[in-house]
């Protein structure tokens, strides 16, 4: 799963860190930071057991006291704001500047002088970005790429998955090095001759229109830690519907 996951660049736009505070000590603060230190933005909900604020790029945008312990603690990013929640309520929303997501990116950190304990902590991600699976074929090209740019912040690594990577590599990753024109990109598992196995703890995902669908024909396996539900019916066509057991 490791080596699967590192060629797919996998990465979250929207995050929520949510959980009720069971125990609190010293000052922690829950960090969202866009972008490398110093060259983005950075958000901190720091909390006591006494109250609370609300930091943005270093400026305090709000503050209030109340007991900390036994309350529901959410801290998110959510449609370009971010969002302070303090049992139940919203104690502080701001909009948050736009930015390119392909070049800067969303971390969720916990910082401070302290511990908190969360009973049944919840982290949940709403979009979902990754680099289609496809393996980077030629990493240096793909620096240059950055680095010859005239303006390096209009980088768009979606662009340049497509530029710099190969159909050719993933079917390589998948049914070996050596491959012919015709067996890289001919149909598959519609003859012994087009058939591949699936490594151990891996999924090969097939669309639902399964003779043109973009899937795991094209972008390669997904390792099943990657996994985070089960199907439970095969919904379309409906003339293949189904109990999946």
């Amino acid at each position: 799963a490791p080596v699967i996951n590192s060629t797919m660049d996998e990465w979250v736009g929207d995050v929520r860190l949510s959980g009720t505070v069971r125990a609190l000590d010293g000052v922690v603060a829950l960090r969202l930071t866009q972008g490398l230190p110093g060259q983005g933005h950075e958000y901190l909900f720091e909390v006591t057991k006494d109250g609370w604020r609300v930091l943005g790029d270093g400026v305090v945008l709000g503050s209030g006291t109340a007991a900390v312990i036994g309350q529901e603690l959410r801290f998110a990013h959510l449609d370009g704001q971010m969002i302070a929640t303090l049992g139940g309520v919203d104690v502080l929303r701001h909009d948050v500047p736009d930015v390119d997501p392909n070049v800067v990116r969303m971390r969720l950190s916990v910082s401070g002088v302290g511990s908190l304990v969360l009973d049944k902590p919840l982290l949940q991600r709403d979009l979902h970005y990754c680099a289609k699976g496809i393996l980077r074929t030629d990493p240096e090209a793909w620096l240059r790429a950055i680095k010859n740019m005239d303006d390096p912040s209009q980088f768009n690594a979606d662009k340049a998955a497509e530029d710099k990577r190969l159909m050719s590599a993933v079917r390589e990753q998948m049914r070996g090095p050596g491959l012919t024109t015709k067996q890289q990109y001919e149909r598959w598992g519609v003859s012994p001759e087009t058939a591949i196995t699936v490594p151990p703890d891996a999924y090969l995902l097939m669309g639902d229109n399964s003779p043109f669908s973009w899937d795991g024909r094209y972008w390669g396996y997904v390792p099943g830690a990657n996994l985070r539900g089960r199907v439970i019916a095969v919904m379309f066509p409906p003339q293949r519907w189904k109990i999946v057991r």
